[in-house]
């Protein structure tokens, strides 16, 4: 004896949702590909100055990483945490 028995209108209808979930899914992955993937290319370093340049911005960063140096943190906060070196 089962429980729950669902009727033949219900299970069409379930799957007519299932089939409609599995293609939102599958047009919502192409159009991602589509969009995001084949249309946008990160600007060299000799892109214009008023847009953003992904090379410019790697440069920035390994710049303030290694040719600044080490920052010093002074910071109530952090010295309680840290062990004291004398």
């Amino acid at each position: 004896m089962a429980l729950f028995r669902p009727s033949s209108g219900e299970v069409t209808g379930f799957k007519v949702f299932f089939v409609l979930v599995v293609l939102y899914g599958l047009i919502s992955c192409l159009a991602y590909f589509v969009i995001q993937m084949k249309f946008i290319t990160p600007l060299g370093i000799d892109a214009p100055l008023g847009r953003f340049s992904a090379a410019r911005a790697i440069e920035h960063i390994r710049v303030l990483a290694e040719d600044i140096g080490g920052r010093q943190v002074s910071n109530d906060h952090v010295s309680v945490m840290l062990p004291s070196s004398g």
